[in-house]
């Protein structure tokens, strides 16, 4: 709860679920509040996308 806290204080979660898409150097790519539906054509792109494939 330690990390969801600092995020929270920084504006980038609300509440649970959360999710933060970091790059390798750890530099936050994105942040969504809420539920998201991970197995979509459009999730899928999101992360080939942000993992460089």
């Amino acid at each position: 709860m330690g990390v969801f806290n600092a995020v929270k204080k920084q504006g980038l979660a609300f509440g649970l679920p959360a999710t933060l898409v970091l790059d390798r150097q750890g530099c936050l790519i994105s942040s969504m509040n809420g539920p998201a539906a991970w197995d979509s054509s459009d999730a899928k792109a999101l992360i080939k996308a942000a993992i460089g494939s």
